[in-house]
């Protein structure tokens, strides 16, 4: 991992700006885990709800985000959700930092982060949608950078269940970033495999798809030539002029989408002046314990519990062929 920035300044919120599937989870967990301490996230359902059955803010000054993944439990007279702004609390030594009040799966339930700290924040900024025209995808700097300050709160629903409320925040709350980047062809393939698992999710109504796009590099290979022909139809456009260079790209909109994604998500830390810690997933598998101190260090947290363990030896070398990967590279170097 490299620090790509010095200096810096606003708040404590440090974004985790990773293109889907690229290691985003893990991450998150890697610092929960080492830390001891809740992380957060823009979007605001995937996280567990406060009492009042709201997402709740990690600033009580922003309810539009970003929200914590695991809702602090607030003793006293606080409201529901968290109330009080996040700063209010230090790290003194006689006081107890607020414990999350909801345990998600096995990552349990952790203290808030110190307000010395940065909360890691995960976000996905804007360019990332799959199986959709350009127009969908195609982003300004400006319009990435609002994708990135944006997101999504749950509150009750009318009907029991929990409704989905779009916001978006002000970026002085951001205060430092960290850029996870993944192997391009190892990613688009992560990318395959998690619609494999949503469309799994389906049951029946996921069926056709699961039977069109096999789980396997010719269902793979499928599903890139259906995703390069809703970029290449109608609504489609000649990739910035790089039209001639795409024979031979299998999955060349998903190749568009990894770079701009990556040229953007540069600029948008760059126009915050955010402080930048560029970490790659491949260093997961070759010095997890030399990355989770440098994550931790970034973030300004202490290492006191024990790491996951991180599973590696995926080979995705037949997905693509070597002439098609070196097609493909000199392709995104263009792109971005």
């Amino acid at each position: 991992p490299t620090v790509q920035q010095k200096g810096g300044k606003g708040g404590r919120i440090a974004w985790l700006m990773s293109f889907p599937n690229s290691g985003t989870s893990f991450t998150s967990l890697l610092v929960r885990r080492a830390s001891n301490t809740t992380t957060a996230t823009n979007y605001g359902m995937e996280a567990n709800p406060g009492r009042d059955g709201m997402s709740a803010p990690v600033h009580g000054r922003s309810e539009a985000g970003p929200y914590w993944l695991h809702p602090p439990h607030w003793d006293g007279d606080g409201g529901g959700s968290g109330g009080d702004d996040y700063y209010e609390y230090d790290d003194g030594e006689d006081e107890e930092r607020p414990r999350s009040g909801t345990e998600l799966g096995r990552s349990g339930s952790y203290p808030i982060p110190p307000g010395s700290a940065w909360v890691l924040t995960k976000t996905h900024c804007g360019g990332r949608c799959v199986h959709c025209p350009p127009r969908r995808y195609v982003e300004t700097p400006a319009s990435f950078l609002r994708e990135c300050l944006s997101g999504s709160r749950g509150v009750p629903g009318p009907d029991g269940g929990r409704a989905k409320v779009r916001g978006s925040y002000a970026p002085d709350l951001v205060g430092r970033a960290v850029h996870v980047v993944r192997d391009p062809f190892d990613n688009a393939v992560s990318r395959f495999h998690h619609e494999q698992k949503e469309h799994r999710k389906r049951g029946e109504r996921g069926r056709a798809w699961l039977d069109r796009y096999p789980n396997d590099p010719s269902g793979f290979r499928l599903w890139c030539a259906d995703e390069d022909r809703a970029a290449d139809g109608p609504g489609g456009f000649a990739y910035d002029g790089l039209a001639g260079r795409m024979a031979g790209i299998p999955c060349r909109s998903e190749m568009y989408r990894y770079a701009r994604w990556h040229d953007l998500a540069s600029g948008a830390a760059g126009t915050l002046g955010l402080p930048v810690l560029r970490v790659h997933y491949e260093d997961y598998g070759t010095d997890l314990s030399g990355t989770a101190d440098a994550l931790l260090d970034f973030l300004g947290l202490d290492r006191v519990g024990t790491l996951p363990s991180f599973r590696t030896g995926t080979d995705y070398s037949d997905y693509f062929t070597r002439e098609e990967r070196a097609a493909a590279s000199d392709f995104m170097g263009r792109v971005a």
